[in-house]
């Protein structure tokens, strides 16, 4: 932590701080109980692992921490610095991984036990917002076996834990389609992913190619993602209901009431590289999917020549405008019966598995815990990405809900190219936006003084100011306002509800053991789904689990039974 230069003190200078605390707050006293002084600029390293941004915070956000706490924020993000965890090594090695750290709830562990995080218990107890994570500070004090506060998860929902954690009307991960090319074929029910494969052809042959002259196909993708499985495999898997996240190589519905080992021939991975196949037979996948990346897939969206995609991220935003909208063209969610869309819950343990704690090193604990706990409440909250910022300029309150002012207008027409006013501290408004990549209370929350999200996607006011020409036929079609307020009519999420899991971590030779397991997996899913016939197919599945069996799979398996354990038995105590 670094201070800037200190003001000698006087008695009026004394008494000028005390009035300006007080304006502030309640006063905050220092590990000694003398009155933190405010005067002083206090720069805080802010230690981000899933951060994305490295240097000084600047913009609206790093004007309205100053003005407020005359802080400044020193963001070190291991991500940006390269060389994987080296960074983290490095600083937790001296002794100081900054004033304010996020890792994830194992490095969070270590570092408690390092003694490189500060005991928080007793400011906890006179928090003005972070109490209302209780739930998600209890469950960490569980999981670190003590009965002190070393921190708070990041993520935290203050929402039922059955509730599917989404703020908009789109879920994130579900079967999008060029809703105007699957109209101009007829817009043909899918019962089944054959229907979805059957209509794509259609879709393909109606549209060959981009404006661009690009050829359009059903299907493309990338192996950049590829971790322990193929990803759009496991895209299509969590369409039909299931996840393989935190139990290894079995695969369970959202409470773990139906199981399946990622071999099973009747399970759904099968399933999975079994449509993907197909489609390849029907010349519907892109044959660069093997060799390109996700630049390379993101540009193919944006020209229109990807018919389907399994992501809204990855296919609205990227191609979508309200220009296009309003002439009927761009991608929107399309149901397949078959599909039975898997979704967390929301989760007041933190969705991310990530902690936020203040170091112990940090020169006055009491001031940085004033800002940590102001880091939790809305009013930060809404400084996140898909939040408007303070209130007042982009948005307001009318008649209790939040609505976009006149300025909010124009940024939410072109959000990329806003630029902030002076007043409120100028430049591009996205880039002043807070740079963490951390927040503790989940911007798909609901704010109480509004009832509707932190995030404007979530709003009544722009889901309604925003409808255009393609989702009024999409309304039509389907009967409902919006895919969200579709599938939870129709029964369609499969929710996972949102869960404290303390999960056991893979020892040396298990996560040894593990990788080369899961790289036969994810090789033997690629030749699968480019393999010229049904016998080849079937020939390179029945290899694949025998060369994975061969690898040591099964002892992989009994590791995992209990973490599927663990799973269960969370889930069933979220549900109580």
């Amino acid at each position: 932590m670094k201070k800037g230069k200190l003001l000698k003190s006087t008695g009026i200078i004394a008494l000028a701080a005390l009035i300006t605390m007080t304006g502030c707050g309640k006063t905050q006293k220092d590990a000694n109980n003398k009155t933190s002084d405010k005067s002083e600029v206090l720069t805080l390293d802010f230690f981000s692992g899933p951060g994305n941004f490295m240097g000084k915070q600047e913009g609206w956000y790093a004007k309205l921490i100053k003005d407020k706490f005359n802080i400044e924020l020193n963001i070190i993000s291991p991500n940006v610095a390269g060389g994987g965890d080296s960074l983290y090594q490095t600083r937790s090695a001296a002794g100081d991984l900054g004033d304010i750290i996020v890792v994830s709830r194992e490095k969070f562990r270590d570092c408690v036990k390092s003694g490189l995080i500060a005991d928080i218990s007793d400011q906890v107890e006179e928090a003005e917002y972070l109490k209302k994570f209780d739930k998600g500070i209890n469950g960490l004090k569980e999981y670190l076996e003590t009965d002190k506060v070393y921190g708070v998860p990041t993520w935290c929902s203050t929402r039922d834990s059955s509730e599917p954690d989404i703020a908009g009307v789109d879920p994130l991960d579900a079967s999008y389609l060029r809703f105007d090319v699957f109209s101009d074929i007829g817009a043909p029910e899918l019962k089944t992913y054959e229907d979805l494969l059957d209509a794509l052809k259609k879709m393909q042959e109606k549209y060959p190619t981009t404006e661009s002259g690009a050829k359009t196909y059903g299907f493309s993708f990338f192996k950049d993602w590829d971790g322990g499985y193929m990803k759009m495999a496991n895209c299509l898997l969590n369409q039909l209901g299931y996840n393989m996240d935190n139990t290894g190589f079995y695969i369970k519905n959202g409470d773990a009431s139906q199981v399946y080992e990622a071999t099973d021939k009747d399970g759904p991975y099968y399933r999975a590289l079994q449509i993907l196949f197909k489609a390849n037979q029907m010349g519907l996948v892109d044959p660069d999917s093997s060799s390109q990346t996700w630049d390379d897939y993101t540009a193919k969206v944006k020209d229109g020549s990807v018919l389907y995609a399994p992501w809204y991220w990855a296919s609205v935003t990227h191609y979508n405008t309200p220009e296009k909208e309003n002439n009927g063209v761009g991608y929107a969610f399309v149901p397949i019966d078959e599909a039975n869309y898997y979704v967390e819950g929301c989760n007041p343990y933190g969705s991310d598995g990530n902690v936020l704690g203040i170091g112990s090193k940090a020169d006055d604990i009491d001031r940085v815990f004033e800002f940590v706990d102001w880091y939790s409440s809305p009013e930060n909250t809404y400084g996140y990405e898909g939040g408007l910022g303070p209130q007042g300029y982009l948005w307001d309150i009318k008649d209790g809900k939040p609505v976009p002012t006149e300025e909010g207008e124009k940024y939410l027409a072109d959000p990329f190219n806003f630029m902030a006013s002076e007043e409120i501290g100028g430049g591009q408004f996205d880039k002043g936006r807070m740079m963490t990549n951390a927040t503790i209370q989940s911007t798909r929350d609901i704010d109480p003084a509004t009832g509707e999200s932190f995030v404007y996607d979530g709003w009544s006011s722009v889901i309604e100011g925003k409808r255009t020409k393609l989702d009024d036929e999409w309304t039509e079609r389907y009967g409902s306002k919006n895919a969200k307020e579709y599938l939870v009519e129709n029964d369609k999420f499969e929710v996972s509800p949102g869960a404290l899991m303390k999960t056991v971590q893979d020892p040396s030779d298990i996560a040894t053991t593990r990788a080369s397991v899961q790289e036969t997996l994810i090789n033997s899913s690629w030749k699968m789904v480019f393999a010229n016939n049904e016998e080849e197919f079937n020939k390179l599945w029945d290899e694949m689990v025998e060369e994975m069996k061969g690898l040591g799979y099964d002892k992989c398996l009994e590791f995992d039974k209990q973490n599927l354990d663990i799973f269960k038995d969370a889930k069933s105590k979220a549900e109580e």
